[in-house]
């Protein structure tokens, strides 16, 4: 099992460190693997603690707890683990492979802002939104998760049922945000038509500019559909069509 979960955290190292696409999942499988294992060697049950302890449960609080480490000798062994494994050097190749990954990231959100077409956002709470997506190309993630960008998005689907709201876009660059302070999520990609919009089961034809209130709304175009049964606002501004149904007028 140690030869294995060396394996695992060997071939993902590019150098001294990670690539930042690789850091998600790396922290996931090998490291979560790794502190499972050394638990379980020391007899500790580190699962029924994180059954019981819930959002404080910690691998480390746990280690913490049986080795009975104080804190100044956690800051010494610190110092050494640093100076034994070269962490500045480290630390120094990390802060490059971000600057590097950032700096594409906003080379290919520049490049997809000025895509022609119509630039649609949609806005939902995230409370209780489920999201599946299937990427062929590379995908960004920024800003502690709350941004992913990708070229190319097979198929991204969000359901929310309790609002009656569906979105799928097909075959298209898109970004994702979300804030978790106020729990609301954005969708933006680009359509190389106008959309066919219909509010409260009037169709919109052509759309034109202003803002209106719907109760229902249905919007569809090229590999894109989207349906909610709650009240919201549209916007059109130009090319701009924004449908949210976060900050509702009714």
């Amino acid at each position: 099992m140690e030869e294995y979960l060396l394996r695992d955290f060997e071939g993902r190292l590019q150098g001294q460190t990670l690539s930042p696409e690789t850091v998600a999942r790396h922290r996931i499988y090998p490291v979560g693997s790794t502190m499972g294992i050394l638990l379980d060697y020391l007899g500790v049950d580190w699962k029924r603690r994180a059954a019981e302890d819930g959002e404080d449960f910690s691998f480390v609080g746990l280690l913490d707890e049986q080795f009975e480490v104080r804190p100044v000798s956690m800051s010494e062994q610190l110092a050494w683990a640093k100076r034994r494994y070269g962490f500045e050097a480290i630390a120094e190749a990390t802060r490059r492979e971000v600057e590097q990954y950032l700096a594409s990231y906003e080379a290919a959100l520049e490049e997809f802002e000025a895509t022609p077409g119509y630039r649609i956002e949609v806005r939902v709470s995230s409370n209780g939104v489920s999201r599946s997506r299937s990427s062929r190309s590379r995908r960004w993630v920024v800003g502690d998760g709350t941004h992913v960008f990708s070229r190319h998005y097979v198929t991204y689907t969000l359901r929310l049922p309790s609002d009656g709201f569906f979105l799928q876009v097909q075959d298209a660059a898109l970004l994702d945000v979300t804030d978790w302070d106020i729990r609301t999520k954005s969708v933006v990609f680009f359509s190389p038509d106008p959309p066919a919009i219909a509010l409260d089961g009037g169709a919109m034809a052509p759309i034109s500019d202003g803002t209106y209130d719907f109760e229902r709304v249905a919007a569809s175009g090229d590999g894109l559909e989207v349906r909610s049964e709650s009240s919201g606002t549209l916007t059109v501004d130009g090319r701009q069509v924004t449908i949210d149904l976060v900050n509702r007028s009714r």
